[in-house]
């Protein structure tokens, strides 16, 4: 009995098992395409070009992905209508792929139609797993919940003094600190940041922040948005949506990096209407640090889900820059190009950290690849790299119609599911979604990755 006590204490202070995470799921040894997504032939045949999927947002229990659609190539006034299509993943989506080797297309089981403007983001309520915001192109921002069979507008912004002039580039929830509610915030390009609550129907925003350079007095042209994570490499990290009092990393259109933080937020209150002016003026964002600028306009930023001080930033130079937020030059760069960059060309639209393996990134290209790096084995080599296929229905002059199949075909977006570690999705130029099944080896915590993403910091 004293040698099963002894036993038994030295396996609880054993680190054996450290970081380690069971999956009962069947073993999957290469990344596949599980779905093909597109919007109803009926609404594509109203386009002359096909409209192009701008943003992808999964719901929380991750059996929902809705996908925004419009265009990035459009100046000036907006001639055409957007959609949000809202697309559904089976129980059992794993048996689903073993009916064929082709992936499944599926038709969406919502479809939202923005008769005024591009949509140009969506992101699903963090708790509420039928809601979705939209973000558009003439500024406007949408709150709708899906129902059953149809779906049914819970409130929308109007077009006055205090809205947003500009795309909407940026759409996230973020929980208030002071009273626990969550506010939706809007972000466009001409550095104007909106707070927006449902409480007063998206009336009037709560909040209105700007971006400004210290140095010229001007406002900077924001292109991407992303909240750093206090939960990072705690069990929360994936449960909690960024609060209001979050720092966050805004690119700019001239590849500038900063990290901001909100003023006064003590002072909003979602609860009043008239909150913008009793504020009197428009509340300004600290920059709180520059780092080294890109050479390109900044596609993407996002903010590590296990180390609160890390991100990185993908650019139209080519590179993907992965940063410590208190220095300011990059700690290291991933080319998922190298190929086109030295061909003059070539770069990442987005980029996304895995929300499971600390050091896995994935990117969608502009030549139609999806390119992923487990940084646990190089930094130099992607672990996967996938032409994205895309078949475009052609008309022909005798009016029959040719499918065609493109591989150059920017991928726009990239999403990790949160809910479900094996799925993840990519929208492309051509408007299509595809929801990949990652192998085991991309989705298994690796034993100590988590002091390998430690000593990265440390570079």
């Amino acid at each position: 009995m004293p040698l099963m006590e002894h036993q038994l204490e030295q396996n609880a202070s054993s680190h054996a098992f450290d970081e380690f995470d069971v999956n009962w799921n069947d073993q999957v040894d290469n990344v596949q395409c599980l779905y093909n997504f597109t919007l109803p032939k009926v609404v594509q045949s109203k386009f002359q070009s096909p409209l192009s999927c701008t943003d992808l947002s999964w719901n929380s229990n991750g059996r929902l992905i809705a996908a925004s659609f419009g265009r990035f190539n459009v100046t000036g006034w907006c001639l055409e209508s957007g959609y949000i299509a809202v697309y559904e993943i089976s129980n059992d989506f794993q048996n689903d792929l073993k009916v064929g080797e082709k992936s499944i297309t599926k038709t969406p089981t919502h479809v939202i139609h923005i008769e005024e403007s591009y949509a140009m983001r969506v992101a699903f309520h963090p708790k509420m797993e039928s809601v979705v915001a939209i973000g558009t192109y003439d500024g406007g921002v949408r709150i709708h919940k899906l129902e059953a069979e149809t779906d049914s507008l819970i409130a929308a912004s109007s077009i006055e003094q205090y809205s947003h002039k500009d795309p909407i580039l940026s759409l996230q929830w973020l929980k208030n600190r002071i009273d626990n509610s969550y506010v939706l915030v809007s972000m466009s390009s001409d550095g104007v940041i909106l707070w927006w609550t449902a409480r007063n129907r998206l009336a009037i925003p709560i909040a209105r922040y700007k971006l400004l350079d210290l140095e010229k007095g001007s406002s900077l042209g924001i292109s991407s948005l992303s909240f750093l994570n206090k939960y990072a490499g705690s069990s929360l990290q994936n449960k909690i949506a960024p609060t209001t009092d979050n720092s966050f990393i805004v690119g700019t259109e001239v590849g500038q990096i900063f990290k901001t933080s909100f003023t006064q937020i003590e002072r909003v209150n979602t609860t009043k209407k008239d909150v913008l002016e009793s504020l009197s003026s428009q509340l300004n964002c600290n920059i709180d640090f520059k780092y080294e600028s890109t050479t390109g306009y900044c596609h993407s930023v996002e903010a590590s889900p296990f180390q609160k001080n890390m991100f990185l930033c993908s650019s139209s130079d080519g590179l993907v820059r992965v940063y410590n937020s208190f220095k300011q030059k990059d700690i290291l760069t991933l080319q998922p190009q190298a190929e086109k960059i030295a061909n003059s060309g070539g770069y990442g639209y987005d980029a996304k950290w895995s929300p499971f393996r600390p050091l896995v990134v994935a990117i969608g290209t502009d030549s139609g690849r999806l390119v992923i790096y487990d940084l646990e084995q190089s930094s130099s080599l992607p672990a996967i790299t996938i032409d994205v296929e895309t078949e475009v229905q052609f008309q022909l002059h005798n009016n029959s119609t040719a499918n065609v199949t493109m591989t150059n075909n920017a991928v726009h977006c990239v999403r990790f599911n949160y809910a479900m570690r094996e799925l993840l999705a990519t929208g492309d130029q051509q408007g299509q979604i595809k929801i990949w099944l990652l192998n085991d080896d991309l989705i298994q915590l690796k034993r100590k990755e988590m002091r390998k993403l430690s000593e990265l910091l440390k570079l």
